[in-house]
């Protein structure tokens, strides 16, 4: 009885979900923003007209970020380093711009006019990390580009101007490509004992040495007491040496499963959401 309760209630909500969702793509195809949970970062949200409106001041930071990406000899880390010098907000109202949230507001194309609306669905992800969640559909996939559904909203650069970001991120891409000569497995791992920064990969004459991200960059530099930048003098790295001495500790605690048992013991008291995955990783270190 109960089981069968049970599979009504379900069938219910599968019919009133699909319902919503007819709703909700009718409504995108007269074009109305019907998901306002990400809202792209220079517009706002008019909730009375459903639709996306310019933010002027946000606007205005999404402007110069494309204009001196385009004209100036930029990295996408380099931009940010920039703007975090400047102190500009991030999308998220913090303080730390990232290359990566960069490379994703110069892709989109919102900022010429174009959104498109039911681009991913919800789909039960391969691994699932919580076995016992009430939700089986917590991953998200990208549908075929002709289910998605294009609204107009305010185009905040030109064309040409995007256009012209995307060829400069193309040979970026290309670039770094062809100038990555060897596989650094350290690179943005290790950390400068001296100013705590970020080491990279980095040639002189030849020869491969990691380097900190810091050293010589004035918008990466830390400020000293009375706001002058202090460059980092952490001298440069052999790969060789650096890379051998890791291996070496990595191949020490393969052969001592018992340190690696202890470790997973104390991540396992310091967090308990991670207890089911703690103990899968225990079993496979016995």
């Amino acid at each position: 009885f109960f089981n069968m309760r049970g599979l009504v209630a379900e069938y219910e909500r599968e019919k009133i979900r699909e319902r919503t969702m007819r709703g909700s793509r009718e409504k995108a195809r007269q074009g109305k923003v019907v998901s306002a949970g990400a809202i792209s970062f220079g517009f706002c949200y008019n909730k009375e007209k459903a639709t996306l409106e310019e933010n002027s001041e946000r606007a205005q930071t999404v402007r110069l970020i494309f204009y001196a990406f385009a004209n100036e000899n930029l990295s996408l880390q380099s931009l940010a380093d920039r703007l975090n010098r400047l102190h500009v907000p991030t999308p998220r109202g913090g303080d730390r711009w990232r290359a990566s949230t960069l490379g994703i507001m110069l892709r989109n194309e919102v900022y010429i006019g174009k959104m498109y609306q039911f681009r991913r669905y919800h789909t039960e992800p391969k691994f699932r990390l919580k076995p016992s969640a009430k939700s089986k559909k917590t991953s998200t996939a990208l549908r075929p580009k002709e289910e998605w559904i294009p609204v107009k909203v305010p185009s905040l650069i030109p064309i040409e101007l995007f256009e012209a970001v995307q060829r400069k991120l193309r040979t970026n891409a290309e670039l770094s490509k062809r100038n990555t000569k060897r596989q650094y497995l350290l690179s943005g791992l290790l950390y400068c004992s001296q100013c705590g920064g970020r080491m990279g990969g980095h040639t002189i004459h030849g020869i491969p040495y990691y380097r900190c991200y810091r050293k010589d960059n004035p918008d990466r530099v830390p400020l000293s007491p009375d706001g002058r930048p202090r460059p980092c003098s952490c001298p440069e790295i052999k790969t060789e040496a650096v890379e051998l001495e890791v291996w070496n500790t990595i191949c020490q605690l393969i052969e001592n499963p018992d340190f690696l048992i202890q470790e997973l013991h104390r991540r396992n008291a310091d967090n308990s959401q991670t207890k089911e995955i703690l103990e899968r990783e225990l079993q496979l270190c016995q």
